[in-house]
């Protein structure tokens, strides 16, 4: 237990520490390139997730489905393997005396 709140402790700390220095090397450019670049961030982020992704997502299935090969179900001989039903008939059975077979059904 100990040692899963030393590895999230850490990993926040590390976190914390590069969020830091990245704020504090964008305050030595200045205001107007800060802002630049928050832009130029931001614009990035959401050119990836709404463009590159969907086209890298496309181009990736594209991909599979050309090198997987398709499952054949034609060679699947599943009536093959069956065997037809056995009818048990019996024209003694008490439960079916006096019926006849077209009442039983086909």
């Amino acid at each position: 237990m100990v040692g899963w709140i030393l590895a999230w402790l850490l990993t926040v700390i590390c976190i914390l520490g590069g969020a830091g220095l990245v704020f504090l090397y964008g305050l030595s450019f200045g205001n107007d390139v800060t802002y630049q670049w928050m832009v130029a961030v931001i614009t990035a982020f959401f050119f990836s997730v709404f463009v590159f992704q969907p086209i890298k997502i496309v181009i990736l299935t594209c991909l599979i489905s050309a090198l997987c090969k398709r499952a054949s179900f034609g060679d699947d001989h599943v009536d093959v393997d069956e065997n037809p039903p056995h009818i048990y008939w019996d024209e003694n059975d008490p439960a079916i005396q006096g019926k006849t077979k077209k009442s039983l059904g086909p």
